[in-house]
């Protein structure tokens, strides 16, 4: 009787234990991503690179410390003239990436976004740096944080990736809590031509 209490117990002590990550889930490091850095921003947010249509002017691109999805800081995108889009980015270079599957994402904020909206994005580079692939996220509006993935796979000849938020239009858009996961192999793990 008592071997079976102890039975018992042990497996309710192990099914109240937090399951930990999968083994074949992890985090991918990115820089700055929850817009808490301090340091030259070059007109970004440290760790990140903001590029506009054509007048690099047409959009501002500020640490708000007044609101965030998490932390003390996010990073607020407005339209401020008449260009149609801007991106805020980072470039991965990671042979080990490679084949992988991929999960990017970001928590997002609208407020009187009335063209195509904002949210993540991500592109695919391919041999000699042509992009192979994009998939964007975006949400128009005004709306309160919320919490946008978009998935990708990295073929085994990628030379590299860019993830990020993009808003097109006018409108603002605040971007935190960016979040890179490595979800896996892909099946059957493919190969640009």
């Amino acid at each position: 009787m008592i071997r079976l209490w102890a039975a018992l117990l042990a497996a309710a002590v192990a099914g109240c234990a937090s399951p930990g990550p999968s083994a074949e889930s992890r985090l991918v490091t990115l820089r700055n991503p929850g817009f808490e850095a301090d340091g030259p921003a070059h007109g970004c947010a440290p760790g990140w690179r903001c590029s506009s249509h054509s007048d690099p002017n047409a959009f501002r691109h500020e640490i708000d410390g007044t609101v965030s999805a998490e932390g003390q800081r996010s990073l607020r995108i407005e339209r401020v003239r008449e260009e149609p889009w801007t991106l805020v980015m980072q470039h991965v270079i990671d042979p080990t990436l490679r084949g992988a599957r991929l999960r990017f994402t970001l928590a997002v904020r609208t407020e009187g976004a009335t063209g195509n909206g904002g949210g993540p994005f991500v592109l695919v580079h391919g041999p000699g740096g042509a992009t192979v692939h994009h998939d964007q996220k975006l949400t128009s509006g005004t709306a309160d944080w919320k919490r946008v993935s978009v998935e990708f796979d990295i073929p085994v000849n990628a030379e590299s990736f860019e993830v990020g938020a993009m808003l097109e239009g006018p409108g603002k858009l605040w971007i935190d809590a960016a979040r890179l996961e490595h979800l896996g192999a892909t099946a059957p793990a493919k190969k640009l031509l």
